[in-house]
Formats: C-alpha cells, sequence, structure tokens
C-alpha cells in the first residue's frame, strides 16, 4: 500500500517526483530506487532464518544456547510467514485501488463499487 500510495503521489506531484529521482540519484543510497526501501526490511527476515539455520548446523552437540537458537528460528519464520500474508494481502488490495482508480463509469451511471474493501477478489 506504501508503494501504491508513493506513485499514486508522485504522478500527482511533481516536486515529490522529483525528490524521489534527486535521492536515487544520491552516492548515499547507493543508487537504489525508493521500492528497495520498502521491501529490504521484509526481506531481511528471511535471509536471518538461513544466517541462524547454517549456525545452527554448525553448532557441536546439544547445549541451551542451541536450544534457543532453535526456538528464535522458529519465531522468525511464524513472523515472516505473517508477514508475506500480509503483503500478499496488501498487494491484492493495491490492485483492486488501482483498478477502481482506472474504472471510467458511463455518464449518469454513479455508483460506489468498494473495490478496496477487504474481500474483494481480483
Amino acid at each position: 500500500r506504501a508503494a501504491y500510495m508513493v506513485r499514486k503521489e508522485a504522478d500527482r506531484n511533481l516536486l515529490f517526483k522529483r525528490f524521489l529521482e534527486d535521492k536515487q540519484k544520491d552516492k548515499l543510497s547507493a543508487k537504489q530506487d525508493w521500492t528497495h526501501f520498502l521491501i529490504t526490511p521484509v526481506q531481511r527476515l528471511q535471509r536471518y532464518i538461513l544466517l541462524l539455520q547454517s549456525v545452527e548446523h554448525k553448532m557441536i552437540g546439544d547445549s541451551e544456547e542451541k536450544t534457543n537458537l532453535a526456538k528464535a528460528i522458529q519465531e522468525i519464520q511464524t513472523v515472516t510467514l505473517e508477514c508475506d500474508a500480509k503483503v500478499a494481502e496488501t498487494n491484492k488490495r493495491v490492485q483492486m485501488m488501482e483498478l477502481d482508480r482506472m474504472l471510467v463509469l458511463r455518464p449518469g451511471f454513479q455508483s460506489v463499487l468498494n473495490l478496496d474493501h477487504l474481500g474483494r477478489v481480483l
């Protein structure tokens, strides 16, 4: 939804669009697009799981640390699955919002379609 709102504002507001372009060209942002900064935190969770699993695999013997690490991996996996589900749900909602914005109704036909309501499917 954040990506949709940023795209919508960039389409509507020339100064905001220029700001995004300037920040993308900035050396500090490593020429990354603004979407990179929205997506990266969610992707990092999945990388942490891989890192912790490799650490767990290298641990010798059973210990309290290994047990705690296994619990941490399980918790991160649970959070990651929940994040993935929310991202998928939000992507569907954004698609519906974009379709609603593009929809042109016949003259004289005014109706509230509520395409962005929860439960609507493509």
